[in-house]
């Protein structure tokens, strides 16, 4: 059980912020909610890879035949609209190496009523959370 909500906890963490994620201990947190119940859990953390790369593309094989070499013009001009294609790509792409500084998320599963599955949450190590607790304390209010 313990293991299949380990994957199902790194997969919701995955899926909700677009990175890899593995699996590095368990936290056990009692809080206090503000009308005075208690919630007491595991709260799962895991560590964080951001990538873009993607997988290089299989090498292939030209045709027999050749294509005319281009004009110095030509080239010229090619090379300015590259260069003017990637200051806009750069200027407004999403590079998430840069953009997140998280190295971990903290994740569990809220309590189960009436044969549902459980809610799942996720949160990064960012901002106001800085441990498992903060990051329940924030989800129950009271960050």
């Amino acid at each position: 059980m313990a293991k299949d909500l380990t994957q199902e906890l790194q997969g919701v963490v995955e899926e909700a912020h677009k990175v890899k994620a593995t699996f590095k201990n368990k936290v056990r947190v009692k809080e206090t909610t503000k009308d005075g119940s208690v919630w007491e859990g595991d709260v799962y953390v895991f560590h964080l890879l951001y990538t873009t790369r993607r997988p290089a593309a299989a090498p292939t094989t030209g045709p027999g035949w050749q294509l005319p070499k281009p004009s110095a013009r030509d080239l010229n001009a090619a090379e300015a609209r590259g260069k003017k294609m990637q200051q806009d790509f750069q200027r407004t792409s999403l590079q998430p190496e840069k953009l997140r500084k998280a190295k971990l998320a903290y994740a569990w599963a809220g309590k189960a009523s009436g044969g549902r599955k459980p809610k799942m949450y996720t949160t990064l190590h960012e901002g106001p959370v800085t441990s498992a607790e903060q990051a329940v304390k924030l989800a129950l209010g009271k960050g």
